[in-house]
């Protein structure tokens, strides 16, 4: 699996690669991974899987190699092409249980599907339609999960439309076993929680990552995505369950034990589908088995895995949207439950409100790039794009016509030119007085949930850590240079110049009593390296690259 565990930690034990040789770090083989009748271009998050010697990966357009890398040479076994249209964006990765590789098909085309391709032969053991209700739109970002004879599978809507859901499927025969949707049926417990419930169709709440899965309980742990339309609080009122929260399901049910809703009627894109880690943690004199994430809001949060009790949340960078957390609850302070359109500090996107200011900016928060936990420093790594955003919404939402309100966010540039508009300025490093985002790498002490670890830079990341026993992080940035730093000082001990776009987690793997790092390169193209010119204008090659000593 792509955390390398059920808890998500995204740690490995391999410690050949090290503190004192890591700076002897070499490349050892690449292949590309691109496709010659297809542009180049998309946003590739891939993390190849290593098992037996044998790695698995896959690019933006469902297309998956399995390469014999015992001899560290990329030598292919088999190609399989899944044929989907697009190619916008490649899935984190894929699956392997038993015999079978698990893929799920993106958000381009007009039927996601789970595949099951036999691992020896890269023949299709099984192909099944997993379209929402058998409706074309829905796809997935995710890897497929295997669970004991399971393959569960998140799903959101396209362009984030539509509702998400998580459904689990027979890992032999691909047969359909239960489905949870994020966003309830009328008169299902959640749904008084959609006032009107003409936005329920279209109320968002995708499942874009992994889960968390803790065998004691039989549980699996998702993070849910933002109601929709976002910016329009005031379109959709009441708290939206289940959006913006972490959710505990009953795998062989299917069936919601708990839920911890970080953000309701939230507004902002503070979404809650950063991975949640699981842990066990003397906390206050008391083991406890919790359930961590640091959430696309500015704040981490520690909750019991158990029954969904909150413990704690602590801010990990500035945040203005509310004035703090119950620490009780774990709701924000300014939250009225006697009012169905909430305005945290006045900080709402409302109708006629002119654009303000709120931090963080959602967009380079921890969504899809993962943490890593340490469990001998009991420290959880991780990434984010520390910056600050201007909101507003510029059409209401009209349930009548099924029509959704319309909202905007941008990088903030320090003045306000035009309410509700695209201020007409050069909104990047050139301007001086343009405040743009910069990168992240933090330590998370998970007794406290303090930040006791830091390294600002300059060039935002999102690649996610990788952190090993070596007493190392691995990680790269929107430049396309992949770094390890020092777990205990935040120290650059290497780094390697790939000169194309990188956003995929890195992972490790050992063969033949050799450690390797493997990387995907291909990145996430416009968007945020916007800001930065010298960062757009950097190539973009979708390749796989294996270091070593």
């Amino acid at each position: 699996m792509r955390m390398g565990s059920y808890g998500n930690w995204n740690h490995s034990g391999l410690d050949q690669i090290n503190k004192t040789n890591v700076v002897n770090l070499k490349v050892k083989f690449m292949a590309s991974l691109s496709d010659p009748s297809r542009p180049s271009k998309g946003s590739q998050y891939f993390t190849p899987l290593v098992e037996d010697g044998f790695m698995y990966v896959g690019n933006q357009y469902q297309q998956y190699w399995k390469f014999d890398v015992r001899d560290e040479k990329p030598k292919p076994v088999w190609k399989f092409d899944a044929k989907v249209q697009g190619g916008a964006q490649s899935l984190h990765s894929v699956a392997l249980l038993g015999n079978n590789m698990y893929i799920n098909t993106g958000r381009d085309g007009p039927n996601p599907r789970l595949i099951a391709v036999d691992k020896n032969s890269g023949e299709v053991v099984f192909d099944v339609n997993t379209a929402i209700e058998g409706l074309a739109g829905s796809g997935h970002s995710a890897a497929p999960l295997a669970v004991k004879d399971k393959i569960l599978v998140g799903s959101t809507g396209r362009n984030e439309s539509g509702r998400g859901y998580v459904t689990a499927y027979s890992a032999d025969t691909g047969k359909f076993l239960w489905r949870f949707s994020v966003i309830p049926e009328p008169g299902q417990p959640g749904s008084e929680t959609w006032v009107d419930p003409r936005t329920m169709a279209f109320g968002g709440g995708g499942v874009w990552t992994e889960p968390s899965f803790d065998p004691e309980t039989n549980l699996a742990y998702f993070g849910t995505g933002n109601p929709v339309h976002m910016f329009d609080p005031q379109g959709r009122p009441g708290d939206n369950l289940y959006t913006s929260s972490i959710i505990a399901l009953d795998v062989d049910t299917g069936q919601l034990r708990w839920y911890f809703q970080t953000i309701a009627n939230e507004g902002w894109d503070y979404d809650a589908v950063a991975i949640t880690q699981l842990y066990d943690v003397n906390i206050g004199g008391e083991m406890r088995k919790v359930i961590s994430q640091t959430n696309r809001n500015g704040f981490h949060y520690i909750l019991d895995r158990t029954n969904g009790q909150f413990i704690k949340g602590e801010p990990f960078t500035e945040v203005n949207w509310t004035a703090g957390l119950d620490p009780k609850t774990g709701k924000p302070v300014d939250y009225d439950p006697g009012k169905t359109v909430q305005d945290y500090a006045g900080k709402a996107i409302k109708y006629g409100r002119k654009a303000i200011d709120v931090r963080p900016a959602h967009y380079g928060m921890p969504t899809f790039m993962p943490n890593t936990y340490d469990p001998s420093r009991g420290i959880s790594y991780f990434q984010a794009m520390i910056g600050q955003g201007n909101y507003f919404n510029s059409r209401p939402a009209d349930p009548a016509k099924g029509v959704p309100g319309t909202g905007f966010r941008e990088i903030f540039c320090g003045s306000h030119t035009k309410d509700n508009a695209v201020e007409p300025v050069v909104r990047n490093i050139t301007n001086p007085n343009c405040k743009v985002s910069h990168g992240l790498l933090g330590g998370i002490d998970v007794r406290t949930g303090s930040v006791v670890k830091k390294q600002e830079s300059y060039y935002p990341a999102y690649s996610g850590v990788l952190g090993t026993a070596g007493g190392l992080l691995f990680m790269g940035d929107i430049m396309g240079k992949i770094s390890a730093f020092d777990k205990d000082t935040m120290q650059e001990l290497w780094s390697f110049e790939t000169g194309t776009q990188f956003a995929g987690n890195p992972m490790t793997y050992s063969v033949n009593g050799k450690q390797y790092i493997a990387l995907t390169l291909g990145g996430r193209p416009g968007r945020d390296e916007g800001s930065f010119p010298e960062a757009a204008a950097v190539p973009q090659n979708v390749m796989l690259v294996v270091f070593g000593l």
